[in-house]
């Protein structure tokens, strides 16, 4: 479970505001997109510098298959 990955907005400190999911209401865009953050839930789980928008509805955990990468 640790390398699932998830995609969110704001993941560095350095950027003034929340993170959100792909879909949550309160992104910009409604998906992933190619500003979004790339981490793994271990790289979550170690970080205490990260603000969660709690309007999210959950966060969209995936892996791309290589078909959709191409």
């Amino acid at each position: 479970m640790a390398a699932v990955q998830l995609y969110t907005t704001n993941a560095s400190p350095l950027i003034e505001g929340k993170g959100h999911s792909p879909l949550c209401r309160h992104a910009h865009e409604r998906a992933v997109v190619a500003g979004d953050d790339l981490l793994t839930v271990a790289d979550l789980m170690e970080r205490t510098d990260f603000d969660w928008c709690s309007k999210g509805g959950g966060y969209a955990m995936r892996r791309l298959s290589d078909t959709q990468l191409s």
